[in-house]
């Protein structure tokens, strides 16, 4: 009876790789799609005035929850890793062009233009919390 020999390191490096391309995709790519679709989706809700800042925040913060679930779950079931990086590239780049470069409310404009972002509206408030007395 003829035997036939394999590979066997060659089979389970490739494997290995697969395992490893996987959970960094899912874990990893997942997160930085994840962290860009909150951009976009709470600048998106500002500039159409659909929610305020606090509301866009909280939202963005749910469907992020959402994106991440449904990312891991597609890159754990895609057959090709090469297709889940370039999906996950491509959305990336979508999505930080969406939250960077469409008109709207920008992370970076608000301090440089004096508006006051968040705890520095109270202005009034000195830094161990009692109210400044001024004349």
């Amino acid at each position: 009876m003829p035997v036939v020999v394999q590979n066997r390191k060659a089979s389970d490096i490739s494997h290995i790789w697969l395992i490893v391309s996987k959970a960094t995709a899912a874990v990893l790519g997942g997160f930085v799609v994840t962290y860009w679709t909150g951009a976009a989706v709470a600048k998106t809700a500002m500039a159409w005035n659909l929610l305020s800042r606090a509301d866009a925040g909280m939202f963005s913060g749910l469907v992020q929850l959402v994106v991440y679930v449904a990312l891991i779950i597609w890159v754990c079931g895609t057959a090709s890793m090469r297709k889940a990086w370039l999906v996950l590239a491509l959305l990336t780049a979508l999505l930080v062009g969406v939250s960077e470069f469409t008109p709207g409310p920008h992370r970076w404009r608000a301090g440089r233009t004096g508006q006051h972002v968040g705890a520095m509206a109270f202005s009034n408030i000195g830094m161990n919390g009692h109210r400044r007395h001024t004349a």
